[in-house]
């Protein structure tokens, strides 16, 4: 039986839109969480099924994600 595994993601800048957008299909990994503190910026991507969040804290805290990916540009979070 093949397991499913739930990820977060942690930015969503240039790199966090075109790993979302290239995100893999049918492979076992769900994206559950997006977090970017940048909620103004229009995003050229879909997020169905995807929750949304400003805050790194509730992907990190979700005992439910197994992987977190972190893609933060810049020297401070």
């Amino acid at each position: 039986m093949k397991k499913t595994f739930y990820a977060g993601l942690i930015g969503l800048g240039t790199v966090g839109k075109s790993v979302v957008k290239l995100w893999p299909r049918a492979q076992g990994i769900i994206l559950k969480s997006v977090a970017d503190k940048d909620t103004k910026t229009a995003r050229a991507v879909k997020l169905p099924g995807v929750i949304f969040t400003t805050k790194a804290e509730e992907i990190l805290n979700d005992p439910q994600i197994n992987i977190v990916i972190e893609l933060i540009g810049g020297v401070e979070p």
